[in-house]
C-alpha cells in the first residue's frame, strides 16, 4: 500500500510488489548518494533468530551493514552482557539455553513462567518436581508457574538486586557458599562480602516487601539443595539498573558453584553472532572500525557497541 495522502489523512492506494520493490530500491539508493551509506538503518524484531542473516544481508547490500533488533536493546543485550561480564566473554548461560531443571533438586526461576513461554522447559520443571525437586519462584504477580512453587517471593517490581543482595549477604554470613568453587574462581568477593553486608535481611524485607523468613529460606534451600538451577529471564532485563540487578543474580549461581555442573546452568555459546564469530562472515563482514567509531553510541558505550563490543558487534541503536 502507497500513502497517496498526508500522514494520518488514512489515504493508501495499492500498488505492484514491483512498484513497492522499485520505490524502496530508488529511496535506499537516493539515501546513500545523498547522505552516505551511514544514513540507511535496518530494524528488524526478535533478537538473533531466523531473521537475522536475511537481515544482515539486505542492509550489507548498500555496503551499510547498520543493522540492530529490536528485541536485543531491551531484552537480549543487557542479559547478555550482564552474564559475559560477570562469568567471561562468551558465556552466557542463566536462561533457557544453560538452564537444566530436569537434573535439578533445586530450581530457582526469576521472573519466568515456563508453563506460558518455555513449554519444553515447563514439562522438565514438572518432571523435576514428581522427583522431589524443590521450586522457588520470584515474581510480583501470580501465575501459573507460581501456583505450583514451593516458595514464592513476591517482590515489589524493580528491587530484584536488593533481593539478590540480601540472599548473597545470608549464604555469605552462614558459611553456606561453595568454598572450593569461591576460593578458585571469585574475583573481588571480599569487597562482595562487604557490600552484602549493606543488605541485612531486614532492610531487603522492607525494600522488597518480602518477609525475612522467606528470603532466609529461599537462599538457604538454593545454597543447600544441590545441584541447583537459576532462570533468569526477560521481565528483570526490562526494569531499572537492570544489568546491575542481573549481575547480582548471576552472583548467586556462582556463590553456590551451581556453575556447568549437571542439573545446575550449563555453559554454551552462541556462535552464530557477528561478535563471536558469524557463521556467514560473507553476508555480515561488519563495518570498518575507522567507519564504525563515527557512531557516537561507540565511544559513549564501548562494551555494547563498536568492534570490542561484549554482545553483537552492531554499530549503533
Amino acid at each position: 500500500m502507497k500513502r497517496i495522502g498526508g500522514k494520518g489523512e488514512g489515504k493508501w492506494q495499492r500498488i505492484s510488489p514491483e512498484e513497492a520493490l522499485g520505490t524502496i530500491a530508488l529511496k535506499i539508493r537516493w539515501a546513500k548518494e545523498e547522505y552516505g551509506r551511514e544514513s540507511i538503518a535496518f530494524i528488524h524484531c526478535d533478537g538473533s533468530r531466523g531473521n537475522f542473516d536475511p537481515a544482515c544481508a539486505l542492509t550489507n547490500a548498500p555496503g551499510n551493514r547498520m543493522i540492530y533488533g529490536t528485541n536485543a536493546h531491551y531484552y537480549f543485550r543487557p542479559h547478555g552482557v550482564a552474564c559475559m561480564v560477570t562469568f567471561g566473554r562468551g558465556n552466557f548461560f542463566a536462561e533457557h539455553n544453560g538452564f537444566d531443571p530436569a537434573n535439578s533438586k533445586c530450581i530457582f526461576t526469576w521472573g519466568a513462567s515456563h508453563f506460558e513461554s518455555q513449554l519444553s522447559q515447563g514439562k522438565n520443571i514438572i518432571k523435576a518436581m514428581k522427583n522431589r525437586a524443590k521450586l522457588i519462584v520470584v515474581d510480583p504477580k501470580f501465575t501459573n508457574i507460581t501456583a505450583k512453587a514451593d516458595l514464592w517471593l513476591q517482590v515489589r517490581p524493580a528491587t530484584d538486586g536488593a533481593s539478590a543482595l540480601g540472599m548473597l549477604n545470608y549464604i555469605i554470613e552462614k558459611e553456606l557458599c561453595d568454598k572450593e568453587f569461591v576460593n578458585k574462581f571469585y574475583f573481588g568477593f571480599d569487597q562482595l562480602k562487604q557490600r552484602d553486608k549493606e543488605y541485612p535481611l531486614r532492610k531487603v524485607s522492607e525494600i522488597t516487601r518480602v518477609p525475612e523468613e522467606d528470603i532466609l529460606q529461599a537462599a538457604t534451600m538454593y545454597a543447600t539443595l544441590k545441584p541447583a538451577s537459576l532462570a533468569l529471564y526477560m521481565d528483570l532485563s526490562v526494569n531499572t539498573n537492570t544489568i546491575q540487578a542481573m549481575r547480582t543474580v548471576h552472583l548467586l549461581i556462582a556463590l553456590t558453584g551451581n556453575v556447568d555442573v549437571k542439573g545446575g546452568n550449563l555453559i554454551f555459546g552462541y556462535t552464530h553472532l557477528p561478535v563471536m564469530g558469524s557463521t556467514h562472515p560473507k553476508i555480515y563482514p561488519g563495518l570498518p572500525e575507522d567507519e564504525m567509531v563515527k557512531a557516537s553510541t561507540v565511544k559513549d558505550r564501548p562494551i555494547y557497541y563498536g568492534k570490542n563490543a561484549l554482545l553483537f558487534a552492531y554499530s549503533h541503536f
